[in-house]
């Protein structure tokens, strides 16, 4: 089986190198001929309907002395002097947040204050931000847009996020739309970032909001449309809302809170780990000992004494169930998750682990089984989602495929479970999917993903990713240059329907915390940002579209973040790349999220022969940057010297 599954995944890999260069395989969601050959990306072309009525016909009055800008035009010349934010949207954060933010950034590149309305004027025309919902008029006159971004797709005919965008020219008017707010919100960035030439890429606006001021500016880039293959997509953590704002800025949609930004709670709204939903359930009876592990005799550890709950235990899933039905029914957040006790490895259940497991009428799996944990684990997670739907019909149930439960069980999933995967094991130097992983790297923790993950998808009618781009414990001491590995993992998800990806990591905020302070590694969290700014900016932008050509991203990037060292930093970034493929094609340990700066630069960097040119370029990079980012690029210099001092006959 293994052998098969490695043939047809291997050939599943190879379809998209059966394409030119620079074009977008045929079987990719929403790549066509007119698309220019961006999936997801299409010319809005249709005519628009004009309107019986006045859209705005509920508007407020205009101020008397309203004063319109005219240094904002449209490519026909038409003057853009106001902002509209519909008066059905008043009540509406996230579409609140889209319009401000805009008056914000017009502020920055164009120096003038363009008023937020609710009607058009005379004389001028406007940028209108708009969802059906909150101005009726556009469901008739962008139709085709709208019935383009409302099909979300399957996942056998590809996925598509709900928070796709249209933006289109309607005579002097600049229509922002979305079926959502938050694809409204996003459409409002992609025209800031395309059209005035804006670019995001630390939270701290002074460092890493990049523009330039401008006497005039024209939005010449209208008429098409936009959607992601991927429907959840960000970063996990960021509760702090210059780090959200930044999260958001470059079309993300899950983090930490901050629904007034449209982010998706990647885990539900409500998540606890399996114990403390078990010991919190309203049918909780302390004196059961049948919910715990035991020894080798048969007797109870009691809560005490177990790393996770019994799973064979039918008392224990229905306390989970009525929990979960507790706080969906308190809350009215319909997604209730329930972790495994992370690090906790499964101990005994005597008698039951023992015995052949039936999880469907006639079907068993048997002690010695490889995935018979975890089949008896995710039956019992099925047992709570049925009880759960029988109260809650639209109650969501979330699990990890994770560690004790990583291997895909015999059972499906029930139709109301969410899977999140997460391969804590993954080796940084290989696509998530590629089997040649096996026959290269020694360590099994990294070598099941290839085979898993497809397995999983046929589980599971949801399966999302929980990664660790930027959760390398040592990142503060090197930058890693994985965002082809990145761009390959997120095409085969793609191909699979996967449903979100999110990356666990460090936010970038001037504090010690998270996975550096079980390392060794010098520094705060924003220093990781220090070395992998770049890294970070691409995830986010691969995120909304896999199939970006990444060698003009990092041209894009590097010519507006260092100005004069632009050419220095792309050829540092170039060698880093060439010393990590140089590497890869030796070691045989698995570079993983805890791969101590040491190793790093040893396998990397020393034995590639590229330490060197690498200070000589970051020392003209350094020499030629002017502002914050000069600081940034000596920090990294600093660390590069520093770690390469440690070899003698360097």
């Amino acid at each position: 089986m293994r052998i098969f599954l490695s043939i047809l995944l291997s050939l599943l890999l190879l379809l998209p190198l059966l394409v030119s260069c620079g074009e977008s395989p045929a079987n990719v969601p929403g790549a066509s001929s007119d698309a220019e050959g961006t999936p997801g990306t299409e010319p809005a072309t249709e005519p628009v309907s004009e309107p019986e009525t006045d859209p705005f016909e509920d508007g407020d009055p205009l101020p008397v002395d309203l004063t319109v800008p005219e240094c904002l035009k449209t490519k026909d010349g038409a003057i853009l002097g106001t902002i509209i934010l519909p008066k059905a949207a008043a009540d509406d954060a996230i579409l609140q947040n889209a319009a401000q933010d805009l008056q914000y950034h017009l502020k920055l590149v164009l120096g003038s204050d363009f008023p937020i309305v609710s009607r058009t004027g005379e004389g001028y025309g406007s940028l209108i931000i708009a969802t059906p919902d909150s101005l009726p008029a556009v469901s008739e006159m962008f139709s085709d847009d709208l019935a383009w971004l409302s099909d979300l797709g399957s996942k056998e005919t590809g996925k598509w996020g709900s928070d796709g965008f249209a933006i289109r020219q309607a005579g002097d008017d600049i229509y922002i739309l979305g079926n959502t707010s938050k694809g409204a919100m996003n459409g409002v960035y992609d025209l800031i970032e395309d059209n005035l030439g804006v670019l995001w890429y630390r939270a701290d606006e002074s460092r890493g909001l990049v523009y330039d001021e401008l006497e005039e500016a024209v939005v010449e880039k209208v008429d098409y449309r936009e959607k992601s293959p991927i429907s959840v997509r960000g970063f996990l953590g960021g509760n702090d809302r210059a780090c959200a704002m930044l999260i958001a800025r470059n079309k993300c949609n899950t983090s930490g809170g901050h629904k007034d930004l449209g982010f998706i709670e990647y885990h539900g709204g409500l998540s606890y780990d399996i114990i403390s939903s078990l010991v919190n359930s309203p049918l909780y009876d302390p004196n059961e000992t049948e919910y715990w592990e035991t020894d080798d005799e048969g007797n109870s550890l009691g809560q005490a004494g177990s790393q996770q709950v019994n799973p064979w235990s039918d008392k224990a899933a229905e306390a989970l169930a009525a929990r979960a039905i507790q706080q969906i029914q308190s809350s009215g957040i319909k997604f209730f998750f329930i972790a495994e006790v992370d690090m906790g490895r499964p101990q005994r259940c005597v008698p039951y682990d023992t015995e052949p497991y039936e999880y469907a009428p006639g079907q068993f799996v048997y002690p010695e089984d490889e995935n018979y944990y975890s089949t008896v684990y995710h039956s019992m997670i099925n047992k709570v989602a049925r009880i759960v739907k029988e109260e809650v019909p639209d109650g969501i149930i979330g699990t990890y495929a994770y560690r004790i439960a990583f291997i895909p069980p015999a059972c499906d999933m029930e139709d109301n479970v969410r899977i999140i995967f997460a391969p804590v094991g993954e080796d940084y130097t290989c696509p998530i999917l590629d089997p040649s992983i096996q026959d290269r790297v020694k360590s099994p923790a990294a070598i099941h993903n290839w085979e898993y993950l497809p397995l999983w998808c046929q589980k599971a009618q949801y399966v999302a990713l929980y990664h660790y781009y930027i959760c390398n414990g040592y990142g503060t001491e090197y930058g890693w240059p994985i965002w082809y590995r990145i761009q390959e993992d997120l095409k085969g998800y793609v191909q699979l329907g996967i449903d979100g990806v999110a990356t666990d990591g460090l936010t970038d905020v001037d504090q010690r915390g998270g996975w550096l302070s079980y390392t060794g590694a010098s520094g705060i969290d924003s220093n990781y940002w220090d070395m992998n700014h770049l890294l970070c900016w691409l995830y986010a932008k691969l995120l909304w579209n896999p199939y970006e050509d990444i060698p003009s991203l990092i041209t894009y990037f590097c010519d507006k973040v260092y100005g004069d060292a632009s050419p220095y930093m792309q050829e540092y970034y170039r060698l880093m790349e060439q010393g990590f493929a140089g590497g890869t094609a030796t070691y045989k340990g698995a570079t993983t999220l805890d791969t101590h700066s040491s190793t790093y630069y040893k396998v990397f960097i020393y034995k590639q022969n590229i330490g060197h040119e690498l200070l000589d370029e970051l020392e003209k990079a350094y020499n030629a940057a002017t502002g914050p980012v000069k600081e940034t690029i000596k920090y990294i210099w600093d660390r590069v010297k520093i770690n390469l001092s440690s070899f003698k006959s360097f």
